[in-house]
């Protein structure tokens, strides 16, 4: 009789179980494995993270739209204007944005887009709700200062 041919039965106590094979960890059949301690606890831990990590995401997801919408609005409301005194020169830069230099009495301007003003003209400094700032002539039409 080969090793191979040799059939011992689970329950017989004369066979010592190695430590580390799954047979230790083996229930009857029909019923679900039995776990350690650690075991469930690794995969309770696992689950609540990918619990977390779910929450987060649809968070996060209907988040995002909302701040937008709140900062786009923002943009619009005006809190403060100010005199930026008269176009004395406009510049245009090229590249890979174009841009306009503007000085006035008061300083130099980097508006982004580039836009044309009349030279004389007087200039109003901006100040938007989400913190951005724009210069603007007397018909309104307004550039962001970079």
């Amino acid at each position: 009789m080969t090793e191979q041919d040799h059939y011992t039965h689970p329950d017989d106590p004369s066979v010592q179980p190695d430590l580390f094979s799954d047979a230790t960890r083996t229930a009857p059949s029909g019923s679900p494995p039995v776990r350690s301690p650690i075991e469930r606890l690794q995969r309770s831990l696992v689950i609540t993270a990918m619990l977390c990590l779910g929450a987060f995401s649809l968070v996060l997801c209907l988040a995002l739209p909302g701040l937008y919408f709140y900062d786009k609005h923002q943009g619009q409301v005006v809190t403060s204007v100010q005199a930026a005194g008269s176009v004395l020169t406009v510049e245009l830069t090229s590249g890979w944005l174009i841009r306009s230099l503007v000085q006035t009495e008061l300083g130099f301007f980097v508006l982004s887009p580039a836009i044309s003003l009349d030279k004389g003209k007087p200039l109003t400094l901006e100040q938007r709700g989400n913190a951005e700032r724009y210069l603007c002539d007397e018909r309104h039409r307004c550039a962001r200062v970079l």
